[in-house]
This record gives structure tokens, sequence and C-alpha cells, in this order.
């Protein structure tokens, strides 16, 4: 995959509300922040490319914190689908 190519991501009202939300500190809050501004709030679509999707892999993988949670809350029901083949509709 491409650093170009970009994975979409639709979210739930809830997952969306979530990921605007967002107001942490921490470095990855911060990045995580930035990447609203690839957030379409009228189709609650998220587009990321590799590089990002990978981040939130990482991070999940770091423990059970409460942005971790976050995190989960967010793209679980996501990353779920795209890891077994299903096309977010």
């Amino acid at each position: 995959m491409s650093q170009r190519e970009l994975i979409l991501f639709r979210l739930t009202e809830e997952e969306a509300n979530l990921l605007v939300d967002q107001k942490g500190q921490g470095g990855f809050q911060e990045l995580f922040a930035a990447d609203v501004t690839k957030f379409n709030p009228e189709t609650r679509e998220l587009r990321l490319n590799d590089e990002d999707l990978g981040m939130i892999v990482r991070h999940l993988s770091y423990g059970s914190g409460g942005f971790q949670s976050v995190l989960k809350s967010i793209f679980g029901r996501s990353l779920s689908n795209l890891q077994s083949g299903k096309r977010e509709k």
C-alpha cells in the first residue's frame, strides 16, 4: 500500500463523537486530534493512510490505559472488519 493510499473507516455516531471529543495532552492524543482534519462529520467517514493506521494499532498494543480504551472504542469494530476482510459500507 502506498503512502498516499487511504483506508476508509465509516464510524458509528458513538465512534465519531469519541473521535471528535479527543482533547488529550499526550503525544499521540495531539496527533490523533490532527486526524480530525481527515474526518468528514457529515458522513462520519475517516480516511487514514497506512502510517496512521500503523500508529493506531501500535498504541492499541500498549495495554489497557484510558486512551487505549478510547482507541479501541473508536477503531475496534472497524479494525476487526478490516482484519476479517469486510469492507466498510
